[in-house]
């Protein structure tokens, strides 16, 4: 740094300094949060997360210039929150680390939560509950979430759940897989896979779970990918459509998104179009990613405004990422029916005359039509996979 004459330092070197401190000063008490006992929750440390991101002196200025700074941060912070909340679902919920765990009064504790958290927290109560369970049988399981031990749960909890389902059967399945293997043993274990997803899931919500197995293989074995996204295509068009929606869904999550860097999604989709072959797959990836993007942000919506404004005429191309928002929000209708941000999302009016086009027209298709007919139809799983939003506004 550049020394004044009177032994200080220049205003903008200064400036800078006081930011990196108010910095240091919050993460130093989301890391304590975090780590004592006495104090610990991963909603506290959410929290804490939002205060950061809420704060309007804009001490993340430094990573990203300009008037885009609080738009990266506050994406940035909802994908933390979010991350904490699936990933220490055991410890927000108090779940038992031995089965058997009854799994109704659990679902009910997420939905004590926030509406917000709610759907977080019951994706990773699938998961736990998935494991738990699975541990306390001699041979795999048949019938989870179609079986007794999900009586009872909320008809709005089913489609997060078999997410979390999804998440479990493809953490234990893909674990066992090497770089050496050949094509036979991916599609033997995308062969398994499916068989899991499929026996333990309710009629019409198998595709939540085999969704997952997308998102499980490109965040834990990326490697895998392409090899059980062959495999999978052998089993059937929609089967692979859910793969590669969840390897989209990934994309968003990847640690290096984390950083505020003001241009994570724009890479995000151009990492689609280098690892996800054409077609298909790239559609389903792309709403995959549209889904998380909208999901994430439904609280923050000039996140959404911002991404389309900068970006609008490749998000229009083939409608994958209209078709990621309108199900995003046929998801958060089914799970948590009339949460105030879904409405408030949907009447944003963003800067850009793509807004109308990508987001708005999409969400008024997802509240009006898509919703009330896919969930009449028993379809709602549909909304893990790629569809012409034409398609779903003119089938029964």
């Amino acid at each position: 740094m550049r020394p004044r004459g009177d032994g200080g330092v220049e205003p903008a070197t200064q400036g800078l300094l006081e930011r990196l401190g108010w910095f240091q000063r919050r993460a130093v008490d989301v890391v304590y949060d975090y780590l004592q006992p006495a104090r610990f929750g991963p909603v506290r440390v959410a929290d804490r997360l939002r205060d950061l991101a809420a704060d309007p002196a804009g001490a993340f200025r430094f990573f990203v210039p300009g008037a885009g700074a609080s738009v990266a941060w506050a994406e940035e912070v909802n994908k933390l929150e979010i991350y904490l909340l699936v990933s220490q679902t055991s410890l927000v919920l108090g779940l038992p680390v031995r089965p058997p765990v009854p799994l109704p009064p659990y679902v009910e504790r997420a939905y004590a939560r926030s509406s917000f958290r709610a759907l977080w927290l019951v994706e990773g109560l699938g998961h736990d509950w998935t494991d738990i369970t699975w541990d306390g049988l001699t041979e795999p399981p048949r019938g989870l979430l179609s079986g007794s031990e999900a009586e009872g749960v909320v008809e709005e909890s089913l489609l997060m759940l078999h997410a979390g389902l999804g998440l479990a059967v493809g953490r234990r399945v893909f674990r066992r897989l090497r770089d050496e293997i050949g094509a036979a043993d991916f599609r033997s274990a995308a062969e398994e896979a499916v068989a899991l997803c499929e026996r333990n899931s309710r009629r019409g919500y198998a595709g939540a779970a085999l969704e997952s197995l997308g998102l499980v293989a490109r965040t834990f074995y990326p490697w895998c990918v392409p090899g059980l996204g062959k495999a999978l295509a052998g089993l059937g068009d929609a089967v692979s459509d859910f793969f590669w929606h969840g390897v989209g869904r990934a994309i968003y999550f990847l640690p290096l998104s984390f950083l505020p860097c003001g241009i994570n999604t724009w890479r995000n989709f151009l990492m689609i179009a280098e690892e996800v072959p054409e077609g298909r797959p790239q559609l389903n990836a792309i709403a995959g990613l549209a889904w998380a993007v909208t999901l994430v942000n439904q609280r923050r919506p000039e996140v959404m405004a911002d991404f389309v404004d900068r970006h609008g005429s490749a998000l229009a191309t083939g409608g994958a990422w209209a078709n990621g928002v309108a199900s995003s929000v046929v998801m958060r209708q089914a799970t948590t029916p009339d949460a105030p941000f879904i409405r408030a999302f949907c009447d944003y009016q963003g800067p850009s005359p793509s807004w109308e086009a990508i987001v708005a027209d999409a969400c008024r298709s997802a509240l009006d039509t898509l919703y009330p007919r896919l969930a009449a139809a028993g379809r709602l799983a549909e909304i893990f996979r790629y569809h012409p939003l034409s398609n779903w506004e003119t089938s029964s």
